[in-house]
């Protein structure tokens, strides 16, 4: 059997086949965005809190030693993860033999990358309180990179309710102790990150445990897998490398070129940022085995109907956080550091609705299997990033007092760079005028939602929130940016299924 990552190209579908793959991705998006909702509500809880208790400074090691073991934990996975899902979803019989010898490929990549975040500030002298978070951290990365293997395996077989259970009690458990741990406890963020390892392992324990009782584990090492998978993997890892320095280098650049504070202020704004993600996340994870295994051009409908929805709610969140960032802020009650955060939140958000896009469209160039020349455009996104952000941190550090404001800037610049690359790399007749009506459309139902926030505004974030959530909705409807019979279909799926 071939693990080259090549597949026989899909047999005509009938209108059965292709009802029957839209309610399975219809099915575990909503699975998917009810843990992802769950996990928001969660994180959120934290979100407020972190900030409140910490401190600026406290809040910017937190997002620095996070970048850190981020940029590690991406070679520990080593871009497997989207390979094992569109492999298994191709053949789901060798799910077993992929997902061990992908365990086997990470272990020394383990070690060498928790060598390298400690000798990382270690050699740079970062504080002793940094240096501590960053060895919990590291330690988590390993379990994640575990848990990841098993759920990308999962996903490839579409099983993802499982997965999204552990995600919501991990996110769950880490929220209740985390928040007794630093309001009632008076924990400080070694307590914290240790934490956030316990409830890691004990998810990843449960996900591993029901992977080995329901898909098994060939427990047979097979140097031709292993090479297969670093050989099909590595396109993704120097996607995700580049990805991860042209998303986080300036992080690094901040702590390293600023101060604590002015990480702490930037990594709240993009904290906001990042929770926005996890609608176009719930669809791409639904969406690429299917798309893998039915043929790009063959879910052409699906996938239009998939980014009609991902972008108009990006506009709706975007123009929340552009609108109502300084009454977020107010409502949290923060300190007055971070009032900085408001222009930041401004800034960044509107990443949302390319971030959208990407994802999307990603699937697309995933399951053409043209990721090579998407990586190559990461690379030249993660050239260009420190090399502007070598005259934009200083400059506005210089000019405002926040050097965060010119890293938000280049993060935006790059994003636009990457999401006009990958419109160019999506194959021709996938994307036609009914995407660009609808975003139209989107556009009109977000400038609705600024004129309700405006109006609500002298009364607070909750009346801002409520009467702008309505003007959204009922503009979507009227010019048609939303239907109403393909949303009963789909709360219609989710009651039979």
């Amino acid at each position: 059997m071939s693990y080259s990552g090549t597949a026989e190209a899909p047999a005509p579908q009938t209108p059965d086949a292709a009802d029957a793959r839209s309610v399975r991705v219809a099915r575990n998006i909503v699975v998917l965005l009810i843990a992802q909702a769950v996990i928001w509500i969660a994180g959120s809880g934290l979100g407020i809190l972190l900030p409140r208790f910490f401190g600026d400074a406290n809040i910017g090691r937190l997002t620095f030693a996070y970048s850190l073991t981020g940029f590690f934990a991406v070679i520990i996975l080593f871009g497997c993860e989207p390979y094992l899902a569109r492999e298994v979803a191709r053949r789901p019989e060798t799910a077993p033999h992929l997902a061990f010898n992908a365990l086997i490929v990470k272990l020394p990549l383990m070690v060498l990358c928790v060598a390298g975040a400690v000798a990382f500030v270690n050699v740079f002298s970062y504080p002793e309180a940094t240096r501590r978070i960053v060895y919990v951290l590291s330690a988590g990365m390993c379990l994640a990179a575990v848990g990841n293997t098993i759920s990308a395996t999962l996903q490839g077989l579409e099983r993802m309710t499982l997965t999204s259970s552990a995600a919501v009690l991990e996110r769950v458990l880490s929220g209740v102790l985390g928040v007794g741990a630093v309001a009632l406890a008076g924990m400080g963020l070694t307590e914290y990150a240790l934490i956030l390892l316990a409830t890691g392992g004990l998810t990843t324990v449960i996900v591993g445990g029901y992977f080995v009782r329901t898909v098994g584990l060939s427990y047979r090492i097979d140097m031709t897998v292993c090479r297969a998978l670093l050989r099909g993997g590595s396109p993704f890892l120097l996607w995700s490398i580049a990805l991860l320095v042209y998303a986080t280098i300036d992080i690094t650049m901040l702590s390293l070129m600023t101060s604590d504070q002015v990480v702490g202020w930037y990594g709240t704004a993009y904290r906001f940022v990042g929770i926005a993600t996890f609608f176009p996340s719930a669809i791409t994870m639904a969406l690429l085995p299917n798309v893998s295994r039915g043929g790009v051009m063959e879910s052409r409908s699906l996938i239009q109907r998939c980014l009609n929805l991902a972008m108009l709610i990006s506009f709706g969140i975007t123009v929340f956080f552009v609108v109502g960032a300084s009454a977020i802020i107010d409502f949290l009650g923060y300190p007055a550091g971070f009032d900085h955060t408001v222009l930041l939140l401004r800034i960044l958000s509107l990443h949302i609705p390319l971030t959208t896009f990407g994802m999307i469209a990603g699937v697309i160039v995933i399951a053409s299997h043209r990721e090579g020349a998407r990586t190559k455009a990461a690379i030249v996104a993660a050239i260009l990033n420190p090399l502007m952000n070598l005259a934009a941190i200083p400059y506005f550090e210089h000019v405002a007092g926040d050097g965060a404001i010119g890293a938000a800037i280049t993060s935006v610049i790059i994003e636009v760079f990457m999401t006009s690359v990958m419109f160019a790399l999506v194959p021709k007749g996938i994307f036609g005028a009914s995407n660009i009506n609808n975003i139209l459309r989107s556009l009109v139902a977000g400038l609705a939602m600024a004129a309700g926030m405006l109006i609500a505004a002298p009364f607070g974030l909750i009346p801002m929130a409520a009467l702008g959530g309505a003007s959204f909705a009922i503009t979507a409807v009227a010019v048609r940016a939303v239907s109403i019979r393909e949303m009963r279909g789909v709360l219609q799926t989710v009651a039979q299924r």
